[in-house]
């Protein structure tokens, strides 16, 4: 969670996912100023629609079952 963050960082990644399948939960982050900053975080079956960086509807459940 740090240092994969901090090499996304050094490299540009405009988008990070960070995706629990214990929990399950789905971290969204996204480049703010050069940093990738949380914009957003749920869990369970709460469904979530986001726009970048493509268009896309889930649940953290849905994608973390086996």
């Amino acid at each position: 969670l740090v240092r994969k963050r901090a090499a996304y960082e050094r490299a540009g990644l405009p988008h990070y996912w960070l995706v629990d399948p214990v929990v399950p939960s789905l971290t969204v982050l996204e480049r703010v100023g050069g940093r990738l900053v949380e914009v957003l975080a749920v869990k369970d079956d709460e469904v979530v629609e986001l726009a970048r960086p493509f268009p896309v509807s889930l649940s953290p459940a849905s994608v973390a079952r086996p």
